[in-house]
């Protein structure tokens, strides 16, 4: 080790002339000399047990490394070896104990690189005398906690500790109150990417073999299972949806955990995620959100009585499903979550039924059995109806945790995921609140570009909009608009237009709205085409101010371009061609 020139006063010597001499200190470790010494440190702390004094004193004696007992409590926390088990831990194991063994899988866990068994997790619950239930149940999964599932190994079943997972009354527990007064827990963001599922690097279709005969299982049938011939009655506190619902937000976490693992999902020259193809076909990266804008323009044709319009609009929305289930676009799982969430708000539960129906068909058509789309939309069908609008929340929200967790929050992707999820779960009181809040944590940082920044702004606006405050709203929507034109930004141009000008109907200014919405349209056409659906939407939308301002003639003549815009579906087609013999034919009726 050097030695520094300089003197520090703490142990003076005299020399026999009476003077007082320093004596020189070793200097403090480098960085280079931490990391050479780790494997020693993490022997003798964790693998030996020693105590700080103890280690470094062995450290200073008998590899020359001089360092304080702060430097290496200092050191340990960095490393993440420190030995005192976290409250937060403690509780992220016992839920991921729970979550897993609710689908019959045995579970191995450590702690900073230490096995912790679940009889050291309760005695350290038990010392505890006061808990925040409900905060430290549902908190974030830490990254110093993994789990896997542990070699396969010969096991009986009739074992006290083995039935204490696998018996009858273990599932009727399921919706009792834990020993921390916690219902059967709910997935939280941050969970998959903090553990190793089940030791595998990437989740791949062959990982949802093994529990291919869970997905099938019935109530009865996991009751006639666990227990064979012993006739144990079907508990009314356990409905089959909790499980399927378990099920279903556990493969969800799986599958976009895996994507991002393996490689499939990955982010492109434009910041945002895209999904890489197994062959050379185009990805159509815009699918999901045309898609969501398709189902808007639909309901809103309805709502006016507009069933022809309503019938080709819903046509080009299935259309794309198909594509988004074959692509596997990782913003298509959210995006289906959406909009059927979307049409179970809008009191059209038909339309839900059919496309539950439709998906589930058409992922067991593109792809195998065991893949987690088909398995997702299977157990989607299987959902009770009165439990669907909470399972398509909770369902969508795993999805969006997905993209925290892999990409991180300020990614493009996941913040334009979860400005979507809070503006159309939350009401507009509660989004409101929760897009200021990410406005504010956002808005004076460089981690995050404009076009983000604008997309929240946006957002927020017709959270104003909705909830009548005009004025605010488009104060917002001329802000955005300006630094969009600033930067060239088109499609927030787009959006932020779209909001002026809707505020501005609202406060009787007709002129400026009219010239905004046209601005809009003229811009979109140009630009995407008029067949594009938010020309078809915001035509739709002039439409109908026309007809409140008395402008029957201009009115007409824009519902002609709508209907031409939008085109002709496989029903007007089929009208066509039985038409085909009759063309040129006067039928005379008497």
């Amino acid at each position: 080790m050097s030695y520094t020139p300089s003197f520090v006063p703490c142990c003076p010597s005299i020399t026999a002339g009476g003077t007082v001499m320093l004596a020189p200190r070793r200097a403090d470790p480098t960085p280079e000399d931490w990391e050479r010494h780790r494997s020693i440190i993490k022997r003798l702390y964790v693998d030996e047990n020693k105590k700080l004094k103890e280690l470094a004193a062995i450290m200073v004696s008998q590899h020359g490394h001089n360092a304080t007992i702060r430097m290496y409590r200092d050191r340990i926390k960095k490393w993440k070896l420190e030995k005192k088990n976290k409250e937060s831990d403690m509780f992220a194991i016992l839920r991921k104990h729970t979550e897993r063994s609710a689908i019959g899988k045995r579970t191995s866990f450590r702690v900073r690189g230490q096995v912790v068994t679940m009889d050291q997790v309760h005695q350290y619950l038990k010392r505890k005398r006061s808990l925040r239930d409900q905060e430290a149940y549902d908190a974030p999964t830490s990254s110093d906690v993994s789990c896997r599932t542990p070699s396969p190994i010969s096991m009986d079943i009739t074992t006290e500790k083995d039935a204490q997972i696998i018996t009858a009354e273990y599932f009727s527990g399921l919706s009792q109150p834990t020993q921390i007064g916690k219902t059967f827990p709910p997935f939280t963001s941050n969970d998959v990417g903090a553990t190793e599922i089940d030791g595998m690097d990437s989740v791949s279709t062959s990982f949802f073999v093994e529990d291919e005969h869970i997905l099938q299982m019935t109530l009865h049938d996991m009751y006639t299972l666990l227990s064979p011939g012993s006739g144990i009655p079907r508990s009314p506190c356990v409905p089959q949806t909790i499980l399927i619902l378990e099920r279903l937000l556990l493969t969800i976490k799986m599958y976009v955990a895996g994507c991002f693992e393996n490689g499939t999902w990955i982010t492109g020259e434009d910041g945002l995620c895209t999904v890489v193809p197994p062959d050379a076909r185009i990805i159509s990266t815009d699918a999901p959100f045309t898609l969501t804008d398709y189902c808007e323009i639909a309901i809103t044709f309805l709502n006016r009585g507009m069933l022809v319009e309503f019938r080709r609009i819903i046509s080009k929305a299935f259309n794309l499903v198909k594509d988004l289930v074959r692509d596997e676009h990782p913003r298509g799982l959210d995006s289906l979550m959406d909009i059927l969430l979307y049409f179970m708000r809008q009191g059209c539960p038909e339309i839900v039924g059919l496309l539950r129906k439709y998906l589930s068909e058409m992922a067991g058509n593109l792809h195998k059995r065991e893949h987690p789309w088909t398995r997702i939309w299977q157990l989607v069908c299987m959902l009770e109806q009165a439990s669907l609008e909470q399972a398509f929340i909770q369902s969508w929200k795993c999805a969006v945790d997905g993209f925290k967790t892999a990409l991180g929050p300020s990614h493009r992707s996941s913040l334009d995921a979860n400005i979507d999820f809070i503006s159309r779960v939350n009401n507009n009181l509660d989004a409101e609140h929760l897009l200021r809040k990410l406005l504010s944590q956002y808005k004076d940082r460089s981690i995050v570009e404009t076009q983000q920044i604008l997309r929240i702004m946006i957002s927020l606006g017709w959270s104003l909009f909705h909830q009548g405050r005009y004025i605010e709203s488009e104060e917002l929507g001329l802000d955005a608009f300006a630094q969009a034109k600033e930067r060239v930004l088109f499609a927030s141009m787009i959006v932020a237009l779209e909001l002026i000008a809707s505020c501005q109907y609202k406060e009787n200014k007709d002129a400026l709205a009219e010239g905004n919405i046209r601005l809009l349209i003229e811009m979109v056409v140009n630009e995407w085409g008029v067949d594009h659906p938010v020309a078809i939407d915001n035509m739709a939308l002039l439409e109908t101010w026309l007809w409140k301002w008395g402008r029957e003639e201009e009115c007409h003549v824009l519902k002609a371009k709508v209907d031409e815009a939008i085109g002709k579906d496989d029903v007007d087609e089929e009208f066509d061609r039985r038409q085909e013999p009759f063309q040129g034919v006067d039928v005379n009726v008497c």
